[in-house]
């Protein structure tokens, strides 16, 4: 299911997949090796909740990034009159089987130009010798919010921004928002000091461990919230390297932390350094011993429960 949102009301896309023979439309069937989609428009008629503005909606379809085929529905082109809503039906044929992305985007002109009023994406499994069919027509309540998965095992210093939120209506339509309704969305974390997350959706991976993310939004004028939670994770740090610029004499110490994921990080900065007398050590891993003649230094260097040792010898 596939629905826009905008100023003028929701715009839902059903994905049903059904035998290529058999289904029928307007531009016959395609061949056996490839695949179809064929897109049906619903407009509703104008009203309160739903004006008529959005005139026309441009439908694209994408396979491995690559552009497939794209068309333009339009109120002029429904099969009944305007008043009454009508609907419209296109079929893409002899298109290449696997992931697709279809994108559609309301305008308020006839012929797919103005300010785009509403976007979305979905994401559809075209199959050889099948016809994916999408069903669009016009909703209005989000009853429900969901949240893709995460990309898990963050490393620490990672950031990212997490968009891929759905919402659903009461029949189950998911609800696409525009910006101004993806401004509604609040996010929290149950645990910052492993995964921060800002108001809006920036994320930042701060130390190993799990959190839970919650986003929620308020979907009517009486204050109803409806809420999703997903957990991420951050990846273990393995081990820690240290580093000097001179085995005798210390200078500036390097750390690498190596991360259970695989990633290898400079964590210089996050380290906390400690040095045996007679040699000391800044925040930012700088040594230098104190005093004059033959010394002996052990350094630590410890994050996230980690530590590693180097010996400077000016001996």
């Amino acid at each position: 299911m596939l629905t826009l949102k905008g100023r003028f009301g929701l715009l839902s896309c059903v994905a049903v997949l059904g035998a290529l023979a058999g289904c029928g439309g307007d531009g016959g069937s395609s061949p056996s090796n490839t695949a179809a989609l064929r897109m049906k428009m619903a407009w509703p008629a104008p009203g309160r909740m739903v004006p008529n503005a959005s005139n026309s909606v441009v439908a694209i379809v994408t396979v491995k990034g690559k552009e497939v085929a794209r068309a333009l529905f339009s109120r002029l082109g429904a099969r009944s009159p305007l008043p009454s809503g009508g609907s419209s039906e296109i079929l893409f044929q002899r298109l290449p089987a696997g992931e697709a992305t279809v994108s559609l985007t309301a305008y308020p002109e006839t012929d797919g130009t103005g300010v785009a009023q509403a976007k979305g994406v979905s994401t559809e499994t075209l199959v050889k010798g099948q016809i994916v069919e999408d069903h669009a027509t016009m909703a209005s309540t989000v009853a429900t919010l969901s949240i893709a998965p995460i990309a898990s095992d963050f490393t620490p210093g990672d950031t990212s921004y997490v968009s891929d939120v759905t919402a659903r209506d009461a029949a189950g339509a998911v609800v696409l928002l525009d910006t101004v309704y993806r401004e509604k969305l609040r996010w929290i974390s149950d645990a910052s000091d492993k995964v921060a997350v800002s108001p809006y959706g920036s994320l930042t991976a701060v130390a190993p461990g799990t959190a839970n993310l919650t986003v929620s939004m308020v979907v009517d004028d009486a204050g109803t919230t409806k809420t999703a939670t997903t957990s991420v994770s951050v990846a273990a740090l393995q081990s820690l390297l240290l580093a000097a610029e001179s085995s005798s004499t210390g200078g500036q110490f390097v750390a690498t932390g190596i991360y259970a994921n695989g990633q290898t990080r400079d964590v210089t900065g996050l380290t906390a350094w400690s040095a045996t007398a007679p040699g000391t050590i800044t925040a930012g891993g700088l040594f230098s011993f104190q005093g004059n003649g033959p010394q002996i230094s052990t350094v630590t260097g410890s994050l996230f429960g980690v530590s590693k040792t180097y010996e400077v010898n000016n001996d």
